[in-house]
């Protein structure tokens, strides 16, 4: 036999060797699911009053309910026993703000609307915790069942979607709440607001909270609330999602 036919058989040989090798190596197709953990839910709420219940944390992000699934479907209530925590993007529950259009340093009075946001409707409420720094000092619980689809801007017939204010795709729904007839004597008392939500297995979430001065948002001294523009009119022209 010559020496070129004995190498080519050689090598057909090799390759049927190889060929068997990798299939026999071949890797089978995963479907790749997003990571999901389960927690102690008594370690947060356990033998606590319900005022003091707490929530796991998460980078980025927010806590929004404890579940028995991954799927987020039905609600774990338990206050001990493992189960799952779901999260949403912490730009979901924060706060903007608009004055009442015209309001000046001079005016007598002014209103601010408070809006914040939600992902979806498996909620029990949401609101936001007002603290007014004046004498005497004054706290206000705004709380809301009522979420909104949309809002429309100086009656555009294009709404403005909670997405657009927030800058995140979770924000779907909006929480609305004002405080009216605030006296020209607090626009220059410091404010903070707070947003929250109340889930349906009952743990308060607080947002990040905003410090701010009417007199400062006239002076366009607060960027950060620029959002909303306080020259247009906003109004409630939305779809009611649920009372």
């Amino acid at each position: 036999m010559k020496k070129g036919l004995l190498n080519n058989k050689i090598c057909k040989m090799m390759a049927l060797v190889m060929a068997a090798v990798m299939v026999s190596l071949s890797i089978p197709n995963y479907t790749v699911k997003a990571e999901t953990t389960t927690y102690e839910v008594g370690d947060y709420k356990g033998d606590k009053e319900e005022a003091d219940w707490s929530a796991p944390t998460k980078e980025g992000m927010v806590f929004a309910g404890w579940y028995t699934d991954d799927t987020y479907t039905t609600v774990y209530t338990e206050t001990t026993g493992s189960a799952y925590a779901k999260f949403v993007d912490a730009k979901v529950l924060t706060e903007h703000n608009q004055l009442r259009t015209g309001t000046t340093k001079q005016s007598d009075t002014t209103d601010i609307r408070f809006i914040t946001t939600v992902k979806d409707l498996k909620l029990s409420c949401a609101g936001f915790d007002v603290n007014v720094a004046h004498n005497p000092e004054r706290d206000f619980e705004l709380k809301e069942i009522t979420a909104y689809s949309s809002i429309l801007v100086d009656g555009e017939i294009q709404p403005l979607s909670a997405a657009e204010v927030t800058g995140t795709e979770e924000s779907t729904y909006f929480i609305l709440h004002s405080i009216t007839g605030i006296p020209n004597a607090v626009f220059n008392s410091t404010i903070t607001v707070e947003p929250y939500w109340i889930t349906l297995d009952g743990t308060k979430v607080t947002g990040q909270s905003r410090t701010f001065t009417i007199n400062r948002v006239l002076d366009n001294l607060e960027p950060e609330m620029t959002v909303l523009d306080n020259g247009k009119t906003w109004s409630y022209a939305a779809e009611k999602i649920y009372n």
